[in-house]
């Protein structure tokens, strides 16, 4: 039996509010039943029980959100002690391999550490979780608030460790407000109101982190509930700040924010944590469909502002039918009539993949990596794959090394998903293509997908649901469902399509 962390604590004071909080959350937890808990959130349990019983010190930051039950969005913030961390990993992996979580990636910038896990469960749900590992609260990686300050007189709510009440307020408003000067309405209230029934305490905080003249400005725009004057006191306030850290200790802060420029600019370009996914296939296979679907799944494990869909290249170079005749005689990526036009020569096919391979090249560094290093999704709708199966959709020439080998030069995405179907639904959905050409494509990507271990087959025949299912797999590398029954089966190209044709 998995022990299970306390629901309440008695010793930690005799407030109604939270008595009452702390009662309906049991109640809940005990309505669902452990049974129904995902992996993932078993595992934050079984992990936070452990911190416990191993005299581990630690504080759940940010909010005052219900665990285990996580939501689909956001991450979980965790405040440890430095030399502590080690210990917090073992735990960490020892709860997800005892109940199957992945670990999808990790970062580590100074006092941060960020896991991102995923998870699968018997009913196929997948879940994602950041768990973000704090050894002390930091302004472009110089600390203002120490893994003591952070645990120092932390209470117990909701069967959890969170900070002292004025810790935490602050916790939350300073975050947004040094990093990007935005001034939420709840954190400011909540922060009023600590400064409000603790005036000591909140302004002894606040003089230590900003000085004396720029905690009584603080002070007194949350005490007139002053949005405006709280945003323009932004940047003063973090240049105090940083003014003061450099003061007291020069060489440690200097050594901090170079250690936080090369993990925030220059490590990602090398590391990138956003995630380039390619979905490819014949008109047809589910290839849009798909898109919305992991558009939606993926956007809580995701920064959705910085990503989007990218329509078969980087575009940074103009197309060339435009360039040359001044106007685009067809669309991008797909058109009506796919093969409206007769392809071009040897000459003019090379030439063409010569210049849209000079846009992945250019475009690759110049649009999608700056993206894809701040934690963005960006899927490519149709991808340089596409030449060797639909060549004359671009009006190539079917069958040249050329094509093939600029092809192989591309910048390869995270995954490459190859949508694929029985002929009789892809005919039902579109009918651009003639049957036996249709026929052709779907053998020719289902071969291309068998051929080359980077390419994932996923199949929409079952509706979309199935198809996410095994995209995720794809994605995070976790055993497709039925995996063991997946290599007795027929083969799809001499199968489904065949008999459907």
């Amino acid at each position: 039996m998995e022990p299970l962390p306390p629901e309440h604590d008695p010793r930690a004071g005799s407030n109604a509010h939270e008595d009452r909080e702390t009662v309906t959350h049991s109640e809940t937890i005990r309505a669902r039943g452990r049974r129904d808990l995902h992996p993932i959130e078993r595992a934050v349990r079984w992990l936070l029980a452990a911190l416990d019983r191993n005299d581990v010190p630690s504080v759940v930051l940010r909010g005052d959100r219900e665990l285990p039950f996580l939501p689909e969005e956001g991450d979980l913030d965790l405040a440890v002690a430095p030399r502590h961390r080690a210990r917090f990993e073992r735990m960490l992996a020892r709860a997800m391999q005892r109940y199957g979580v992945r670990l999808v990636a990790q970062h580590t910038s100074g006092a941060l550490t960020q896991y991102q896990l995923h998870a699968v469960d018997g009913q196929r749900r997948h879940r994602h979780l950041c768990i973000d590992v704090h050894t002390a609260e930091t302004c472009f990686g110089v600390p203002f608030l120490t893994a003591h300050d952070l645990l120092q007189g932390r209470t117990r709510r909701r069967g959890h460790a969170r900070p002292d009440a004025v810790v935490s307020a602050f916790v939350d408003f300073a975050g947004p407000f040094l990093s990007g000067g935005a001034v939420r309405e709840d954190y400011m209230s909540r922060l009023a109101t600590v400064v409000e029934q603790r005036p000591a305490q909140a302004r002894a905080l606040l003089g230590r982190v900003f000085g004396t003249q720029m905690a009584n400005e603080l002070a007194d725009g949350l005490r007139a509930a002053s949005r405006g004057r709280l945003f323009r006191a932004a940047k003063r306030a973090r240049r105090a700040l940083l003014w003061r850290a450099f003061a007291a200790r020069p060489v440690r802060s200097l050594r901090h924010v170079l250690a936080f420029g090369y993990a925030a600019r220059v490590r990602p370009l090398f590391a990138p944590r956003g995630k380039v996914i390619a979905i490819i296939g014949t008109d047809g296979a589910g290839k849009t469909t798909l898109i919305d679907a992991l558009r939606r799944a993926l956007a809580p494990a995701f920064r959705a502002s910085e990503g989007g869909v990218v329509k078969l290249r980087p575009g940074l170079l103009p197309q060339l039918d435009r360039l040359v005749h001044g106007r685009a005689t067809y669309g991008a990526s797909e058109c009506r009539v796919p093969h409206r036009a007769r392809p071009s020569g040897a000459f003019g096919s090379t030439l063409r993949a010569a210049w849209y391979a000079a846009d992945y090249a250019l475009g690759w560094p110049l649009r999608i990596l700056p993206r894809r290093r701040r934690n963005a999704l960006i899927l490519f709708d149709r991808y340089v794959d596409d030449w060797l199966v639909d060549p004359e959709r671009f009006r190539m020439r079917p069958g040249l090394a050329t094509v093939r080998w600029l092809a192989r030069l591309a910048p390869r995405p995270d995954a490459t998903l190859v949508c694929t179907a029985s002929l009789r639904t892809v005919r039902a959905r579109k009918r651009e293509l003639e049957a036996r050409e249709t026929l052709r494509q779907l053998e020719a990507y289902e071969a291309l997908a068998r051929s080359r271990p980077d390419l994932h087959l996923v199949s929409t025949d079952a509706g979309v649901e199935h198809a996410l299912d095994l995209a995720l797999c794809a994605i995070f590398g976790a055993p497709p469902p039925d995996a063991s029954k997946s290599e007795a089966a027929p083969d799809p190209v001499n199968g489904q399509h065949r008999q459907a044709a």
